[in-house]
């Protein structure tokens, strides 16, 4: 779907909070011009194709809404797609709803220090040449023992991923590769985390509001799909998952100016890129 010429309405007067799920401002009102915004961060959650379509048009930005949506605030049971068919099942330790510190949202968690611990879908991220971007909400409890990670796409060989090392600080990874690891720790604040595999380049970023790390981007050979909120590979660490979205093909592949427009719509300070 194209982006579109919304419009919404200026005089729009904002609705009690606890009208909306998770604290979010209502759209149309002074905080969330076109598109949810949490009443306590004032970052934009946007939850429905047109408020993402509204989000990108302001951002500028020649792309369309996501392909998966996940908002992440149930409070059992698979994290529902809101705009596609993927939902997200939960593996081995998860807890829902959890509080975050400056946040009117609620967080999906992993609480286990084991591999294989989270949320993950088989319905898309098979690196058969396709590009993706995965775009996330996190917050981490602390440096992990041994090197963790926070998500990923790609099954088996393929997987690439977002690493949490010891120091802590964030790492593009990938299965048989050697991790690219950055230079600013996430401390215990929400960062958005964004993952791009550009098939067409071959290239692999992760971005964060503060930076941005180039990883080893490996050969991949369709073994499978994957995406996962959690780890499949790496030691868990207690990790917060409030938002997420992915796209994939042609959009999924972004510029750094591109990424920073849209974090910066979407309310953050973005610095190193």
């Amino acid at each position: 779907m194209a982006v579109c010429g919304c419009t919404f309405s200026p005089g729009t007067k904002a609705v009690d909070a606890a009208m909306f799920d998770a604290g979010d401002a209502a759209v149309g009102s002074d905080a969330a011009p076109g598109w949810s915004v949490d009443l306590a961060s004032q970052r934009a959650v946007p939850a429905t194709t047109a408020e993402w379509e509204a989000l990108l048009s302001a951002a500028q930005l020649s792309a369309i809404s996501p392909d998966h949506l996940w908002q992440m605030q149930e409070s059992t049971g698979n994290l529902r797609d809101a705009i596609g068919v993927a939902d997200l099942q939960p593996l081995n330790l998860t807890t829902y709803a959890d509080s975050i510190s400056g946040w009117s949202r609620v967080a999906a968690s992993t609480i286990a220090t084991v591999a294989n611990d989270g949320y993950y879908t088989n319905a898309t991220g098979n690196l058969d040449g396709t590009s993706y971007f995965v775009l996330a909400y996190v917050a981490v409890d602390g440096a992990p023992a041994m090197n963790a990670s926070l998500l990923g796409v790609g099954q088996n060989g393929d997987h690439h991923y977002v690493g949490l090392t010891t120091t802590p600080d964030f790492a593009a990874d990938a299965i048989g590769g050697s991790a690219t690891v950055g230079s600013i720790g996430p401390g215990s604040a929400v960062h958005p985390i964004a993952l791009e595999l550009d098939a067409t380049h071959s290239t692999y970023t992760i971005y964060t509001d503060q930076e941005r790390i180039v990883g080893p981007m490996r050969a991949t050979s369709a073994q499978g799909a994957l995406t996962v909120f959690g780890n499949v590979t790496a030691t868990a660490t207690v990790t917060h998952y409030l938002y997420a979205a992915l796209w994939n093909g042609a959009y999924a592949e972004r510029s750094d100016a591109d990424v920073k427009a849209l974090l910066t719509t979407m309310g953050w300070t973005v610095s190193g890129y």
